[in-house]
């Protein structure tokens, strides 16, 4: 699957919520990715006080990006804003595993 996806994101600058920071995709697809900050890094910052407004956050993120790639759909599914933010998104790609959403349209 990870290098599957290396093929179709070459080329792009990506980011992404994937189980593992993008280590998957750096090991198997020798690719990097700019991670999205999972459920439990959101959580931890709001524990430790952390006044992260969700636009600047989302917009930082995908400043400068082409695609997000998604792997991990549980923690993505406990993070309802983001999901919107990206379901509103044109797919670019989508195969057995992932979901790679168009920033650029």
């Amino acid at each position: 699957m990870w290098q599957e996806i290396a093929q179709i994101i070459d080329g792009y600058n990506v980011a992404g919520i994937t189980q593992d920071y993008g280590s998957r995709m750096a090991y198997f697809g020798w690719k990097s990715i700019t991670s999205a900050p999972s459920y439990g890094d959101i959580l931890y910052g709001s524990e430790r006080g952390s006044q992260a407004d969700f636009e600047e956050r989302y917009n930082e993120l995908i400043a400068k990006k082409d695609l997000f790639l998604v792997t991990d759909f549980r923690d993505l599914n406990r993070q309802p804003l983001l999901k919107e933010k990206l379901e509103a998104l044109p797919i670019f790609a989508t195969g057995d595993g992932y979901i790679i959403y168009d920033l650029t349209k």
